[in-house]
């Protein structure tokens, strides 16, 4: 019997699969089974890990019941799909199953003792990465004094749409420092060496504004912490930033020596 947990990886050949995967062997984690699961299209691809080839199979024809875990990182709708099959346990990214009241979300430094509630459904749902990137960074501060206030700004990078749109900020950007003009099919302006504001509903807020409040009142438990928050497409490939600060009952001070003392 092979030791470690046997893992089903669903959008193995996405972006966010290939991190999945490189974090996994980064980590030594203990894998058993590996089974990487695309799309009908996908199928058939040869992908590396620690040091073995996997053939990457259509998630149409896999039998859910020969993993122990799963990984999906493939979009809401693979995740509406396929995470409620019986056989395993699901940790979704897809933000599908992020306000579902039965089903915990999670950030790495604040798991509440509720996220045992997975057992209802056999889903953990992971916060969004702006999310959890703004809780992690005032982690200390809840910890210490709470806060009553929250501002996050929030630059994304292209590797959150899909890997057109990366290919696309690369092709404006060759094609600007070369002199020539670009066309826009994945943006609704360049990209390129700018910054784009993400479109706004009815409501007069973008989908990852409400998101990013609605996730950080869920984890944090405070149905009323007033939020403000705002999203900018960046030129960046792979990384984001997040610019947070918050109102709290302790002392300048006290703050800083906080952030001082604490790695994220």
């Amino acid at each position: 019997m092979t030791e470690g947990w046997n893992i089903a990886l669903l959008g193995a050949t996405g972006a966010v699969g290939e991190a999945v995967l490189s974090l996994l062997q980064e980590r030594q984690f203990p894998v058993g089974e590996l089974f990487l699961l695309a799309s009908e299209n996908s199928a058939g691809e040869s992908i590396r890990f620690n040091g073995k080839q996997y053939t990457v199979i259509d998630t149409q024809l896999f039998d859910w019941t020969q993993a122990q875990l799963a990984f999906f990182v493939a979009g809401k709708e693979a995740s509406a799909r396929y995470a409620e099959q019986d056989g395993c346990i699901v940790i979704d990214s897809s933000g599908l199953f992020a306000l579902e009241p039965d089903i915990p979300l999670v950030v790495r430094v604040l798991i509440p003792i509720s996220w045992l509630i997975y057992r209802n459904r056999n889903i953990i749902a992971v916060a969004d990465s702006y999310v959890s990137q703004l809780l992690v960074a005032v982690k200390p501060l809840i910890n210490f004094a709470g806060i009553h206030r929250l501002i996050s700004t929030n630059l994304f990078s292209v590797s959150v749409h899909s890997k057109s749109a990366v290919n696309e900020l690369a092709g404006q950007s060759a094609r600007l420092l070369n002199g020539l003009t670009v066309d826009n099919e994945r943006f609704i302006k360049q990209l390129a060496f700018n910054l784009l504001p993400l479109l706004s509903d009815d409501e007069g807020s973008a989908p990852q504004e409400r998101s990013l409040v609605d996730q950080v009142r869920k984890i944090l438990q405070n149905d009323w912490l007033s939020i403000y928050c705002q999203f900018l497409a960046s030129t960046s490939f792979l990384w984001q930033c997040t610019s947070g600060s918050c109102g709290n009952i302790t002392s300048d001070a006290r703050t800083r020596s906080l952030a001082r003392n604490y790695s994220i």
